[in-house]
Order: structure tokens, then C-alpha cells, then sequence
């Protein structure tokens, strides 16, 4: 991921910054998977589905904040369900957390889907130095570090990867000219994801 040698305790500290983002992704899947099947999803649904799954996303996010707070005490860190930090107020100097503890509710609350995810990064002076993101229902996590090993190309069509509620016109146009197979999903981080494993080609977005 970084090209340029870097002295050994930086490296040491940004080994760190993966490992906290890798622990607390997965301490957010841990929750969401184990309400899950705890509760239920059909019966979640039953008694209000918007109100479960908004438990549970704030018991994740405070799972992966636990996390971070723990290992780094002194960092900021955005949250999507908490005041924790103010988006248009983020810091531009220093480390700052990005933490979306669900993303994809609506597929997180339908049985058998796994395109949703839990989102961790860290950013450095603007800049992004560790990332990971959790797959639960997949049972798999992947992080910025090492490289992600491209699937080798695939005879057929392209297979393009689309959001599922509102594919962008441009995709669209782009999947026409080059003859792609659409292959809608959910969350953000499960399409970058489904191409990264080799279940998709192409990531289309506007």
C-alpha cells in the first residue's frame, strides 16, 4: 500500500492503525450477527424493523468504538449514529476515525442477503492511512494491508456491480457500451468488495 520505505516505527505504528481497524470492524460484525440470530430477522420484522435494526447499529458502533478508544484514546473519531463528531467540523490535521457501523440497512433487514457491511478508516491529516471493511454474513473482513489480490479476468461479459435502489444514469450508459452483465447490490462496501473477491468486474458509480 505505501510505496516509499518508511523508518520502522512508523511502519510499526501504521501496522497498529490496520489491526484496530481490522478488531474494530470486527467487533461491530460480531454484534450485528449475533443480534441476528439472537433475535431474528423475520421476527424483527414482525415487531417493527426499523427499530431493531437501529439498536442494533448503535450497539455495533459502540462495539467499534470501544475498540478504537481503547488502542487510541487520544484520536478523533466520526461515528455515523453518535454526536461523536460534527462531519463538517472534521479535523484536517491529526488521526480522525470514520466509523459506519451499518451500511445497508435495508438489505441488513431482508433474510439471506449479505451485501451489507461495517465500514472502519483512518485518516491522517486528510489523508487515508488504514481501512477495513466487514462482511459478516460472508464471515470475512478485508483490510487496506496487504493488497488485495485481484481475481484473474473471466470469459462472458463484464460483470458491472450497481447500487440496487438507485443505479446512476451514467452507469448505465457505460454498462450498454460495453455490453456488462448488471449485478445489483446494497452496500457501498459490499460492491468495492464483490470486485475485489472476484464476484464482479466493475464498480460503476457517478
Amino acid at each position: 500500500m505505501w510505496a516509499d520505505p518508511l523508518p520502522s516505527a512508523m511502519t510499526s505504528q501504521r501496522t497498529d492503525f490496520l489491526e484496530t481497524a481490522r478488531k474494530a470492524a470486527d467487533a461491530a460484525a460480531a454484534v450485528h450477527k449475533t443480534q441476528a440470530a439472537s433475535v431474528g430477522i423475520s421476527d424483527a420484522r414482525e415487531k417493527g424493523r426499523a427499530d431493531y435494526v437501529s439498536a442494533t447499529d448503535i450497539a455495533a458502533q459502540e462495539a467499534c468504538v470501544t475498540v478504537i478508544r481503547e488502542n487510541h484514546p487520544d484520536h478523533t473519531i466520526v461515528a455515523e449514529e453518535s454526536h461523536e463528531g460534527d462531519e463538517s467540523g472534521i479535523p484536517s490535521e491529526g488521526p480522525v476515525w470514520i466509523v459506519d457501523p451499518l451500511d445497508g440497512t435495508r438489505e441488513f433487514g431482508e433474510p439471506g442477503r449479505s451485501d451489507w457491511a461495517v465500514h472502519v478508516a483512518l485518516a491522517e491529516n486528510g489523508l487515508p492511512t488504514a481501512g477495513a471493511v466487514a462482511l459478516p454474513a460472508l464471515n470475512a473482513t478485508l483490510t487496506t494491508d496487504p493488497p488485495a489480490q485481484l481475481a484473474p479476468p473471466h470469459d462472458g461479459r463484464p460483470r458491472m456491480v450497481v447500487s440496487r435502489s438507485r443505479p446512476p444514469a451514467a452507469a448505465m450508459i457505460v454498462a450498454e457500451a460495453i455490453g456488462a452483465e448488471l449485478f445489483p447490490l446494497g452496500s457501498a462496501g459490499a460492491k468495492a468488495m464483490a470486485v475485489v473477491l472476484g464476484h464482479a468486474d466493475i464498480y460503476a458509480h457517478s
